[in-house]
Parts: structure tokens; sequence; C-alpha cells
């Protein structure tokens, strides 16, 4: 989801929303700034729910977040809205990229360089795959980045329910 946000997001705001170069910067800080305060929170949260459930709650609100985007554009709402749902599918990354990180540690005590390698591997090698493809509907399209979006983070949750299980 973040890097189909970091490919897609001059294209929205820009081309889309119609933010300039120092707005879209503006809201492009803004995104940070709530998946910052999302991980300092989490910080503090984590103690007391654990980082499974973290993260299953940071996916779901990311889920929810890139649904509402992919029915806002279906709908033809107001592109103002659109950057309000970025908003929350991006502010969740705070709770899942540490918890996670942290999940999958646990799992690799024995051999943490191998398990944070191959953690740090795979998100980048998805996240190449993934840039590329919200561009498939041209710089006008905020469709295939709302729907891509939408499937990382549907695949997100797919994933710490089917871990939850182990």
């Amino acid at each position: 989801v973040l890097m189909s946000y970091i490919a897609a997001s001059p294209f929205v705001y820009q081309n889309i929303i119609g933010l300039s170069e120092i707005h879209y910067g503006m809201a492009f800080g803004a995104n940070a700034v709530g998946m910052v305060t999302t991980g300092y929170a989490v910080s503090h949260l984590v103690h007391r729910v654990g980082p499974r459930r973290v993260v299953l709650t940071s996916v779901l609100v990311q889920v929810a977040a890139t649904l509402a985007f992919v029915v806002l554009v279906l709908t033809h709402a107001p592109v103002w809205t659109y950057a309000v749902a970025i908003f929350f599918a991006i502010a969740p990354m705070g709770g899942i990229l540490g918890p996670t990180a942290a999940l999958v540690m646990a799992q690799a005590r024995s051999s943490a360089g191998t398990g944070s390698a191959l953690l740090g591997t795979s998100q980048h090698a998805f996240g190449a795959v993934v840039s590329p493809l919200v561009g498939l509907g041209g710089a006008g399209s905020a469709l295939v980045p709302a729907a891509i979006m939408l499937t990382c983070s549907a695949l997100a949750l797919a994933s710490v329910l089917r871990t939850a299980q182990d």
C-alpha cells in the first residue's frame, strides 16, 4: 500500500485533485505525520494489547480506507474526499511496519538476520511489482491506484489472518 501510494500520489494529488506542487508536498507531509503519529501511539499501546492485535486493527482500518477510496472514485465523489481516504489508508502504516517487524523477529530468533533480510527483501520486491501497476490507468486515473491499494491491503489482511492461525 505504501509503495503504491508513493508511486501514485503525485498524479492523484496534482492531476486529479488539482493540488499545486506546494500543496502536494503539504498533503504528502500530512500523511507522513499521520503515519508517524500512529507509530508513536502504537509504541505505547503495543505492550498492552500485543503486536498481533495492533497489526490486525491497523490493517482493518487500512482495508476500510482503501475500500472507501475505491467507492469514492467509482461514485465520482468530490475529489477532495480522495485525500481523506488516502490519509486513513496511509496513517495505519505506523501500526503495521514496526509491529510486523517485531512479529517476524520473534519468529526468527535463532536466525534474526535471515528473518530481517527476508522481510526487507519481500517488502521491497512487492513494492517494486506494485509501483508501476498504479500507472496503468494513466496520469488521470484514480481508480487504478485505489484498486491496487485495496488489493494490497486485502492481501495484507489475508496474511495477518493466515499467520494468526499459525
